[in-house]
Order: C-alpha cells, then sequence, then structure tokens
C-alpha cells in the first residue's frame, strides 16, 4: 500500500531517524522542498537537506525496505 506524505511550507516537523548531524527527535521547520530534497530549519538555526532514507527491516527468512523522507509532522 502506498502512503503519500503531505507536507506545506513552514510545516513543523521531526526527525524519525539520525541523518547529517540531526539525530532523531530533532525539530525543524520546512522551508523549501522539490521531489528529491525537504530543507529544514532546525530550532538552533541550521539547515538541514533532507533526501530520502532506505529504511530496511529483516527477519530470518525475509527482507523489506522502503525509501521515504525520515521526517513526520511535528
Amino acid at each position: 500500500m502506498l502512503h503519500t506524505f503531505v507536507l506545506k511550507l513552514g510545516a513543523p516537523v521531526i526527525f524519525i531517524a539520525s541523518i547529517d548531524g540531526a539525530p532523531n527527535g530533532t525539530r525543524g521547520v520546512a522551508i523549501s522542498m522539490d521531489n528529491a530534497v525537504i530543507s529544514v530549519k532546525l530550532e538552533k538555526g541550521e539547515l538541514i537537506d533532507v533526501k530520502t532514507f532506505k529504511f530496511m527491516v529483516s527477519t530470518h527468512t525475509q527482507q523489506a525496505s522502503r525509501l521515504q523522507f525520515p521526517l513526520k509532522l511535528a
């Protein structure tokens, strides 16, 4: 099932994975975006360009992965 992430400029976001010096749980605001990158301004003023992230899950018999932005609405 395909889910869509709807995000507007100025929306508060929270990181759901640690990337580029922004640990999991870091808050920020989406300030620009396109299909490949979302620019997020962190609470401390730093600007980070967020690209899609590959999440992997595996068991003894199966592996699955998905590609998504490591963000959710705060």
